[in-house]
């Protein structure tokens, strides 16, 4: 019920209710009518600006005089040591200097008042209301009928800052004589405020360019008369109103008004959606600044209370004793919490509230089982924060959260036992000490370690043994994969009480970033805009596979800070271009914005990967479009970025096709992951692909991992066995595979092209007859490919390209390709090498098989041309500048450069 009645009075749906006859808009919350009431004028302003003034200039004068009495009474403290001055003799006594002692009392008393005043604030009126079922039914007369204690003026709410807001936006607004003032004016008074300009920054927006968008607005009217308030200005500062209450703030504060501005309908909406602010944006910033706000302010109260804490090992009680053993092989924890080292942890109530309510049901050993990543270790770095401040309950006050390493107490270790020795000394130790907590990361390192060659006792059950037999307060740290398979199989399970980890989702990881963003920004010098976080969020979580929010996103967070400060300088601020920039660059995925030459590339596709491929117009269309619906990111994201079938005969371009998207996009035919699927042609062979377990790499699964962003060919896909058809239904529909070890393989980054050469020879006579290549490919479809693939494999491919048979004129442009291809092999070499278009038609003709297409063709050339090229350079008969000519029927003729004369 509270979490409803809080969403009701959320800014974004805040009850409100316009009488525009009456030019009052109004917040109906539980019976009460909330109001803006607040009158300005010039003199009005004066005299709080004025009284502002002379509360500062008094405060300013009470301090100094508390510092000088204070000063003074340190004096005479400082004579109460000379020999017979006695100081309640001088108090008693009457003289002049006494009269200032006391004046100066009264002034640090002032100055303890009105910080108190200071920072308890005004109160919101309201608190802990609800919004009323049906604000339809309230009508003017209900409102006007209220009794005067169910009317809240809102302006009785505002923190100082605010206020001085608003007075800048009337006063530029009489200044301008404008007759209302609205949600502009507003807007332009908080771009000078610190607070608003800050949201800008955070979100990455100049000042320069919002100004530029205000400027038609703020043009002189005519209004002689002071402005008043319109009532979607009114309706703005409810809406805050409504956001202090939701967030329980003391009072209204110009981030409220101006994450309220972006809901309300008008000029200053327009003006957000132009530039590319979303209205969440808007409230995630201020989110942002608030808990920045809120969280200094618990640092200063830790740090505050932490300094009450015993420094070294002892406890207050002096019953600790020194850990010299433990120290060599651990981290103090809180020791590290009191430096303030340690980030805030974000949003493990949950987590920490199960913890703290089983340690005061008396359980004393944790399990936090999750991947690697979800934050276990920043889970343990909170409780020592909490520890520091001694807000933990009492059997975790007046001690020190130690981690040990569980690498330190295996390395080096040699003899038998060894490790043993080293795990019963830190874990004795921490028992005699009576003070320490210990916590055990990756603890799954423990288990099944032996300490020599033959066979010892496994470290778990010497740590069961020892536990079952203390009191010691243990954490442990594991991934739910060695939970079951190695510990809970040890004994050691039954002593721990789970804690499981999930993997934050976007929002909170966001949150997560916010949090760890000031250290980055100081470690760094680089400056955090939101939408460059939330940009880290989303890539990460899509394009960096085997590791788990928020540890990537946190990894991330850094080395891009560290990578725009190397470009630009300290001071820069970090965009979303530059986060796609750096995770492109890691993955190798195209990730920014289409500049103009990648534009025109994707333009062009088709003509440049016709440099390569001859005919087979359909194949090059369906591969391009697909392309450029994936870098336009109007494809499906959950699937790869396209699934092709290629059918045809053998030698008619299949491969090559994908050999030059592979060079032309991908950037290299490295990028191309190819699978003769002849080889996989037994049931076993699926193992191949994906794995057996127990650490072995799949070859699939693990070179998409190496190279996300890749071509894979499946060469001949009808030769597979069926399994393996089974496993990639799997990765065209869901764009991700698991193999043998438990890791999610992603494939949404890869073309699938799958090659055939069923149905050739229908194709042949298909073509020969003249049939249209849409029958052809239906035919194809609906019988001939029925013997050998299911129909949810075919209908997995987003389209099935059929491949025709080279006639002679194709054969001949291929053959110049291969040739244009030696050529510039020799170009190198700086020798010039020409071929006829005699001998061009000649290897042609030799080449050219109806039934094989150009396959013989690449023989031909090897044996008509490149094998007596080969021989004339291993012989020297050539060098640089030399020219080799192939005419007529075959015959080689060497032409000499000409020999450079000597200068002079």
């Amino acid at each position: 019920m509270k979490a409803d009645l809080e969403n009701k009075i959320h800014p974004r749906n805040a009850p409100l209710v316009r009488f525009p006859e009456q030019g009052e808009v109004g917040l109906w919350l539980s019976g009460f009518w909330v109001y803006w009431g607040g009158r300005y004028s010039r003199a009005s302003i004066f005299m709080r600006k004025g009284e502002r003034f002379i509360r500062r200039v008094i405060d300013m004068a009470a301090f100094g005089a508390g510092v000088a009495g204070l000063g003074w009474l340190m004096w005479v403290a400082y004579e109460a040591y000379t020999p017979g001055f006695s100081f309640w003799y001088w108090i008693q006594v009457p003289h002049q200097e006494l009269v200032w002692f006391w004046l100066s009392g009264f002034a640090d008393m002032y100055v303890v008042y009105r910080l108190a005043q200071e920072g308890r604030q005004r109160r919101l009126v309201l608190s802990g209301v609800h919004a009323a079922d049906d604000v339809s039914s309230v009508s003017w007369e209900t409102v006007a009928q209220l009794h005067r204690r169910s009317r809240v003026d809102m302006a009785s709410a505002l923190s100082h800052s605010a206020e001085r807001t608003i007075e800048r936006a009337w006063l530029m607004a009489r200044r301008l004589r404008h007759r209302e003032v609205r949600p502009f004016h507003l807007l332009a008074a908080l771009l000078v405020e610190g607070d608003g300009a800050l949201v800008f920054a955070r979100l990455g927006v100049p000042a320069s360019l919002l100004t530029r968008h205000l400027a038609p607005q703020v043009r002189r009217g005519s209004s002689p008369a002071p402005p008043s308030f319109s009532l979607s200005a009114q309706a703005v500062l409810l809406r805050a109103y409504a956001r202090a209450v939701h967030e329980k703030k003391p009072a209204v504060r110009p981030v409220d008004i101006l994450a309220s501005l972006p809901h309300e309908e008008g000029i200053v909406q327009e003006i957000f959606r132009e530039i590319g602010i979303a209205p969440k944006h808007v409230e995630h910033v201020a989110e942002w600044l608030e808990f920045h706000r809120q969280f200094m302010q618990r640092m200063r109260r830790l740090r505050h209370r932490s300094s009450f804490k015993p420094r070294g090992e002892i406890n207050r009680s002096y019953t600790a004793v020194v850990t010299p053993f433990l120290d060599q092989f651990s981290i103090d924890f809180t020791r590290h919490a009191r430096r303030g080292a340690f980030p805030p942890m974000v949003n493990r109530t949950h987590e920490l509230s199960s913890v703290f309510e089983a340690m005061r049901a008396g359980r004393r050993r944790f399990a936090l089982v999750g991947e690697k990543g979800t934050g276990r270790t920043s889970f343990m770095e909170g409780i020592a924060q909490l520890m520091a401040a001694e807000e933990v309950p009492e059997l975790l006050q007046d001690k020190r959260l130690v981690a040990v390493s569980t690498g330190a107490l295996v390395a080096g270790a040699r003899g038998h036992g060894t490790v043993e020795q080293r795990l019963l000394g830190v874990v004795s130790e921490a028992a005699r000490a009576g003070n320490i907590v210990l916590f055990f990361d990756h603890f799954q390192e423990l288990v099944g370690v032996g300490s020599g060659s033959s066979p010892t006792l496994d470290l778990a059950h010497v740590l069961a043994d020892f536990l079952e037999r203390s009191n010691l307060i243990v954490f442990a740290a594991a991934s739910p994969a060695a939970w079951k398979q190695f510990i809970e199989p040890s004994g050691l399970s039954h002593l721990f009480s789970v804690v499981t980890f999930n993997e934050l989702d976007f929002d909170t990881t966001v949150r997560v970033l916010e949090s760890k963003a000031p250290w980055v920004e100081t470690k760094t010098g680089a400056l955090f805009s939101y939408p460059a976080l939330e940009e880290i969020v989303r890539l990460t979580d899509r394009y960096i596979p085997g590791r788990f929010l928020p540890e990537k996103a946190v990894s991330a967070l850094e080395e891009i800070g560290v990578r725009a400060v190397g470009r630009r300088g300290k001071g820069t601020v970090v965009t979303r271009e530059d986060v796609a920039e750096a995770i492109a660059e890691q993955t190798g995925i195209p990730l920014t914005e289409v500049n103009s030459d990648e534009s025109k590339k994707l333009l062009e596709l088709e003509v440049l990967m016709h440099r390569r491929v001859v005919n087979q117009e359909e194949a090059v269309r369906a591969v391009a479009a697909a392309v450029r619906r994936a870098r336009t990111e109007l494809r499906e994201e959950k699937r790869p970025i396209v699934n092709l079938l290629f059918l045809g005969p053998t030698g008619v371009g299949k491969t090559e096709v994908a050999k030059a998207l592979a060079e032309v996009y991908f950037g290299s035919e490295d990028s191309m992951l190819r699978f003769d699927m002849s080889e996989y042609q037994h049931e076993g062979s699926v193992y191949r692909l994906i794995g057996e377990g127990k650490g072995s790499a799949g070859l699939l699964t693990d070179a998409v991992l190496r190279n996300p962003f890749s071509l894979v060919l499946l060469d001949e896909i009808e030769k597979a066995h069926p399994n393996i058809l089974h496993l990639f239904l799997q990765v065209m529909d869901d764009g991700r595979l698991t193999d043998a070890s438990g890791r999610t393989v992603d494939f949404t980054n890869t073309m699938i092209i799958a090659t055939s050469n069923a149905g050739a020879f229908f194709i042949q006579d298909a073509v020969r007859r003249g049939d249209a290549i849409e029958k052809i490919r239906d035919t194809l479809l609906q019988r001939e490919l029925r013997e050998h693939f299911r129909p949810e494999f075919l209908n997995r491919f987003d389209n099935v390209v059929v491949f025709t048979p080279l006639s002679l004129p194709h054969v001949r442009e291929v053959a110049k390709l291969m040739l244009d291809r030696i050529i510039v092999a020799m170009a190198k070499k700086e020798i010039h090498f020409s071929i006829s278009q005699e001998v061009v038609d000649r290897l042609a003709n030799l080449g050219y098989s109806p039934e094989y297409g150009a396959r013989p063709l690449r023989r031909i050339i090897q044996e008509k041309i490149e094998n007596p090229l080969s021989r004339i350079l291993l012989e020297g008969r050539v060098g640089r500048r030399d020219a080799v000519y192939v005419e007529g029927d075959f015959v080689w003729r060497i032409e000499k450069a000409k020999k450079i004369s000597p200068a002079g």
